[in-house]
């Protein structure tokens, strides 16, 4: 009987162990899903504008995005702010919009030095990471067939507007190199809402593997316009600016023309 209780014991603590690691891990996977696919990923249709970031019902950073172009080659520019309007982040895209493709993604976090470096070349992807100021900088790359990255989220859902509202659902490979893998995300029609006295179709974003949702994060919502030229009025899920120290963060961005 105690070699039994000691035996139960033992098989007890091995399950809280393993757990707690897949807690751990879960957790590490979903802020890495937040750096590498959630980044701009409310920036859409190509007309400068800005957007208020609200974390549990506090207006705690905004963020300003730009664009130029030339030739094929789009550049959105994203800069974050926090209450007090310092900079605190910034996201430097290069891509082009027809076939919808990356060059390049360069993000710079100025509270805790860390540093991203993406670049594409036809379904290869090469990303560079440091942590903070003070780690080391690690490589790793993958391939993925017709896959979009998360800082092309945003352009991808977009360019699906129109199949949205015609009651469609819409999905897409989406690749995650510092991970090595990918996911397929399945985009849907909820319904629709006044927000700010305009009229909006609400779309939602998740990954179409119940079992992936657990590692990918929550459901993400946007709320487009309902005409032309469509312009993102609302997210809400997962957003593209992690906490000082680097946790994922969910609220509402609120955009302004």
């Amino acid at each position: 009987m105690r070699i039994q209780t000691i035996s139960s014991a033992l098989r007890i603590s091995a399950l809280r162990r393993n757990a707690v690691s897949l807690k751990t891990v879960v957790l590490a996977v979903q802020t890495l899903i937040l750096i590498f696919c959630y980044c701009s990923v409310f920036a859409q249709v190509h007309t400068n504008h800005k957007a208020t970031l609200t974390i549990d019902g506090k207006q705690l950073y905004s963020s300003s995005i730009q664009f130029s172009r030339q030739g094929d080659t789009t550049r959105r520019l994203t800069a974050y702010f926090d209450h007090t309007q310092r900079l605190v982040r910034a996201e430097t895209t290069l891509f082009r919009e027809k076939p919808l493709a990356l060059y390049s993604n360069i993000i710079d976090d100025y509270r805790n030095g860390e540093h991203i470096r993406l670049t594409a070349s036809g379904n290869s992807y090469t990303i560079q990471r440091r942590k903070k100021s003070d780690a080391a900088l690690e490589e790793k790359t993958m391939t993925a067939e017709n896959a979009i990255v998360g800082a092309l989220l945003g352009e991808r859902v977009a360019q699906a507007v129109p199949q949205i509202i015609r009651g469609e659902e819409v999905q897409f490979p989406l690749a995650i190199p510092y991970l090595g893998i990918s996911t397929t995300m399945k985009l849907v029609k909820t319904g629709t809402e006044t927000i700010k006295g305009k009229g909006c179709i609400i779309a939602k974003l998740e990954a179409s593997n119940f079992l992936l949702r657990a590692v990918v994060g929550e459901a993400s919502y946007f709320a487009f316009e309902q005409s032309k030229p469509y312009r993102l009025i609302r997210y809400t899920g997962l957003l593209g600016i992690p906490s000082p120290e680097g946790s994922q963060q969910s609220g509402i961005a609120d955009t302004h023309y």
